[in-house]
């Protein structure tokens, strides 16, 4: 992994956009035109802030500070090269470990974490695996809700999609709709806010590039979503959650 800085302004982890450019193996005026071209697009992800280098103003080097939601924007500008793509990895990997490393370091066994945490994961999968046996066997649709509720179980996207239903939704589109109704970040993970009330959980999934943050959707979520759906004019079945 090359060595990519990410620094903390405000809070916010921000990454300078030369070092982006350097990744991405690309002139940095040209990275900076791309961003004040769509600027707008950034821009609803967080302000741009617009930097200039310390020193003589007649020689100082302009350049920008971009979240982690702006920086990897950023990418899906470029041309998806070899470079592009690897910056892409490198991107993620940095900013996971700038997180990692500002996250408290609680004094517990890790030994005793992960045994706990592999217990929960089976017992989780095992709850989950009795719930979908007997989604299978309900008929119509509509009675799932049911059994979301009583189970508990913590749903995907696409899952959600075939419970609701809806002509024309999937999960695709009902994750894009999140986005522009700005629940859901760039990310599709969901903002703090709509964690709060328990709609979503986001839980590390370990895939071939290491833990991954992923969002479900849980029962009460499930509610959400569907009284969502119906203020947007989509069609869900009678019997709801949300009703």
């Amino acid at each position: 992994m090359t060595n990519i800085t990410i620094q903390t302004i405000n809070s916010t982890l921000v990454i300078d956009s030369r070092l982006i450019a350097a990744e991405l193996g690309i002139q940095h005026k040209n990275l900076k035109e791309l961003i004040k071209t769509y600027q707008a697009d950034f821009e609803e992800f967080g302000q741009v802030a617009f930097e200039t280098q310390a020193g003589d103003i007649r020689y100082a080097e302009t350049f920008y500070y971009l979240n982690e939601d702006q920086s990897y924007l950023a990418l899906t500008f470029v041309k998806n090269t070899t470079e592009a793509r690897q910056a892409k990895i490198n991107l993620v990997k940095a900013f996971r470990s700038a997180r990692e490393s500002l996250a408290p370091k609680p004094n517990t066994d890790i030994l005793y974490l992960l045994e706990q945490s592999a217990a929960a994961i089976r017992e989780a999968r095992l709850q989950a695996s009795i719930a979908e046996e007997k989604v299978a066997e309900l008929k119509p649709k509509s009675d799932a809700y049911d059994v979301v509720l009583e189970s508990g179980k913590l749903l995907s996207f696409s899952e959600v999609a075939k419970i609701i239903n809806s002509p024309g939704l999937g999960r695709n589109n009902l994750m894009s709709l999140l986005r522009d109704k700005g629940i859901l970040q760039f990310t599709n993970l969901p903002y703090q806010q709509y964690i709060t009330p328990k709609y979503f959980e986001v839980i590390l999934v370990d895939t071939s590039a290491g833990l991954k943050p992923t969002c479900k959707v849980t029962g009460k979520g499930l509610s959400f979503l569907i009284r969502l759906l119906k203020d947007n004019g989509y069609t869900v079945p009678s019997k709801s959650l949300a009703a």
